[in-house]
């Protein structure tokens, strides 16, 4: 969706300088109820995403949150958030790994610190967790049947010294960059490359958030989605892993104000790339630093929390005869899988299914096995318009657990 639906913007790169600007409308966010009560911790503590109930995002809170698997994200409705000073608020990421969206009635002062950066790298057969709505960091060797593997994500990096990508390339990755300015869907940072001489994985990319506020956003302290480091050995080059990219932020309020930081950046070593912040606002009176930089724009009347009725979607629907789960929760370090392949080796289609994407568009298939490189693969316009269309990527498929993902780039208009 085209920036223009936001008519004012402030430049906010390092520093936002103090404006002000008033809108004729009163900001209303959907489903803000203040059903889950008020949040305010008063020590370090982990919110357990595990814990969400199942069910429609609308759905009232009952303090753990809701998971929402038709919008891949863990919904909380808080009349209220206070996080002090030297309180850290950190997350334990759900089953599905979604991102975590906070809908507020009230107001939200975060003094402390609001963390959904991605796990450093860890020896395998661990992999670096990310944030919620970030993706897993490649598996470091172990020996030559159980190679190291690349960074989960549809621009995770390739094995070794080959960092996640997002709004921006990491080190030694060709992989497509994804995503876009409004943070609409809401996805985390991609993984980095697991080390190829060494038990060391890639780091995790970071989280994604939403905070949606009807008050005012107050931030003194931080929110962060910064991607997890690698590994370099500081000596001979031969210790390698890539870092993970960083997440996405999404801040919605009345009026922000505060003097804190907001960070979605990528990290050395083999620097990842950064990721995305959007924040929108009818009042702005703060002196943020933010990284990378943004602009802050007025909200959409009424505001989106999701992607709007004819958006363009793509999923993988088939891999052979295989139907994919609707809701797949692929855990590649427990080895458990969603689609059970009866028969490997040869060529295998993988049918993808679009929505209101164009018949001339590059619709690729990404293909991440546990151990060993990912590949990328071009799938072929099969049947259909753009309202509804059938597209197939003919490969071989690795042996062992992999995950496969898929993303479409529509031509550019005239």
């Amino acid at each position: 969706m085209s920036e223009s639906l936001n008519p004012r913007s402030a430049s906010i790169a390092g520093v936002l300088l103090a404006l002000s600007w008033s809108i004729s409308y009163a900001l209303d966010i959907p489903g803000a109820d203040g059903s889950d009560g008020a949040f305010s911790p008063t020590s370090n503590v982990t919110i357990d995403l595990s814990t969400a109930l199942t069910g429609s995002w609308s759905a009232p809170g009952s303090g753990n949150g809701v998971y929402d698997p038709n919008k891949w994200a863990v919904v909380f409705k808080y009349s209220s958030v206070d996080i002090p000073a030297g309180v850290t608020v950190t997350f334990k990421n759900h089953d599905s790994r979604a991102p975590v969206v906070w809908l507020v009635s009230g107001d939200v002062n975060i003094a402390g610190a609001l963390n959904l950066d991605g796990q450093t790298y860890v020896a395998p057969p661990a992999v670096a967790e990310p944030g919620p709505g970030g993706f897993t960091g490649g598996i470091g060797y172990q020996n030559p049947t159980s190679p190291s593997g690349g960074g989960q994500g549809i621009a995770g990096g390739t094995q070794g010294a080959s960092s996640g990508s997002h709004a921006t390339a990491g080190a030694s990755n060709s992989y497509p960059l994804y995503g876009n300015p409004r943070a609409l869907p809401l996805v985390g940072g991609s993984g980095g490359g697991g080390d190829v001489n060494a038990a060391r994985g890639g780091g995790a990319g970071g989280g994604a958030l939403l905070l949606a506020v009807q008050g005012s956003l107050t931030v003194d302290g931080q929110i962060r989605a910064i991607g997890g480091q690698g590994i370099n050995s500081g000596c001979c080059s031969y210790y390698q892993a890539g870092s993970g990219a960083g997440g996405a932020i999404r801040l919605v309020a009345e009026t922000i104000a505060g003097t804190g930081g907001i960070y979605a950046l990528g990290v050395g070593p083999y620097t990842s790339g950064n990721g995305r912040i959007r924040i929108e606002a009818n009042t702005v009176a703060a002196s943020w630093d933010v990284q990378p930089a943004t602009s802050v724009v007025a909200p959409d009347d009424p505001v989106l929390l999701w992607l709007p009725t004819g958006a363009p979607t793509v999923e993988v629907a088939h891999i052979d005869t295989n139907p994919v789960p609707l809701d797949p929760h692929a855990r590649l370090e427990l080895d458990r899988q969603d689609v059970s392949l009866p028969l490997l080796g040869g060529e295998s289609d993988i049918l993808v299914q679009t929505t209101n994407v164009d018949p001339t568009a590059t619709v690729q298939v990404r293909i991440t096995p546990k151990y060993g490189a990912p590949a990328l693969v071009n799938a072929v316009f099969d049947s259909g318009d753009t309202q509804q269309a059938n597209w197939v990527a003919t490969t071989t498929l690795p042996e062992g657990y992999f995950t496969v993902q898929a993303h479409a780039v529509n031509p550019a208009g005239p």
